[in-house]
């Protein structure tokens, strides 16, 4: 997966002001246009049934068989075009991901119970409500706190795709044994987790999985041991920050990046404060 994005937020915690674009090399310069440029790409396969663009999470929704409805988001391919060197270098990159993306959604995915590549991933509640008429169709999730749930994706080289309701009874699958084979995956892959900053901390990963780290209990009550109480705020998918509770000035921060990237993020994930208790999670009344 890319690894850009975790150095872009880097560098606009710090300054908390947008990474300038670079005007040298044409690119597409808003998520709004590498969807526009993946909706006439996937139009022109025939395997693509229908594509609709979905403003408002910046998304496209495909219709792919075998795999009906599937929502596709833009934001690791935006980013790696944004980073390419030249022409030819995003070219190669779109060319590529879309060729990949394509071949993934219309094969039958493998059988869930059996693949290792199950892992839980957090995201706003209101994720996948707009994928399919049917409720059976609708990604599968658990609750983990405030809005956010866990949902559960099958982590391919090129694509994520979603565990479905549908997908919950089939052979033998249970809600309990996805989430055991999803959490088990989780811990053991070896993830390239980086804990960054000074006072204010944030998580850096690949762009996709740093919330998900909410969930590893032995993360937080390691760090818990360092600070005096964590406090945290994920106003994004990628961006989760967090601070100790006894330090004023940061907390001021803390609540300043959560006014400003949930409100600019095209990804928002939630304006939840969360303060980390002994082995849990609580929300800040």
């Amino acid at each position: 997966m890319p690894r850009f994005l975790p150095v872009l937020f880097y560098t606009l915690l710090l300054a908390l002001v947008s990474l300038p674009a670079l005007s040298d090399i044409p690119r597409p310069q808003t998520l709004k246009d590498t969807l526009l440029l993946m909706r006439d790409a996937f139009l022109k396969d025939k395997r693509i049934v229908s594509v609709e663009v979905n403003n408002d999470d910046n998304s496209l929704t495909l219709n792919a068989p075998p795999n009906n409805d599937i929502r596709a988001y833009p934001n690791n391919l935006h980013q790696s075009l944004q980073f390419a060197r030249t022409d030819r270098e995003r070219q190669e990159i779109f060319d590529n991901f879309m060729a990949s993306t394509i071949t993934a959604l219309t094969t039958a995915q493998p059988n869930i119970i059996t693949t290792s590549d199950i892992f839980p991933i957090i995201r706003h509640e209101d994720l996948g409500k707009g994928i399919g008429v049917e409720k059976s169709t609708q990604p599968f999730s658990l609750p983990f706190i405030a809005d956010l749930r866990i949902f559960f994706v099958h982590d391919q080289e090129t694509s994520l795709a979603y565990v479905a309701n549908e997908d919950i009874g089939e052979n033998g699958l249970t809600p309990d044994k996805l989430k055991e084979i999803a959490f088990t995956n989780f811990e053991q892959k070896d993830w390239d987790l980086q804990v960054m900053g000074d006072g204010i901390y944030f998580l850096t990963l690949d762009g996709t999985y740093e919330a998900s780290f909410l969930l590893n209990t032995e993360l937080w009550k390691a760090i818990d041991s360092k600070l005096d109480e964590i406090v945290l705020i994920a106003p994004a998918r990628d961006l989760v920050v967090f601070t100790d509770k006894s330090d004023t000035r940061n907390i001021k921060l803390l609540m300043q990046l959560l006014d400003k990237y949930y409100t600019q993020s095209p990804y928002p994930l939630t304006d939840a404060v969360l303060v980390w208790k002994t082995d849990h999670w609580e929300t800040v009344q």
